[in-house]
């Protein structure tokens, strides 16, 4: 049960930081590209993290 609800608030929280990026910017750079990719990294690993903690 721990998964789906960390899932939905990392989900709500990359929203809310791409919604701060678009106001802050409001225009395409490398720099949003990039921290875009940096939270699909730190993503990555909660998720890799996580699924080893289960250890199932």
């Amino acid at each position: 049960m721990a998964l789906p609800l960390a899932l939905i608030i990392i989900i709500f929280v990359s929203a809310v930081i791409v919604l701060l990026l678009n106001t802050l910017l409001r225009k395409k750079s490398t720099l949003q590209i990039g921290l875009l990719g940096i939270e699909m990294g730190i993503f990555g690993l909660f998720l890799t993290s996580q699924f080893q903690l289960n250890s199932w």
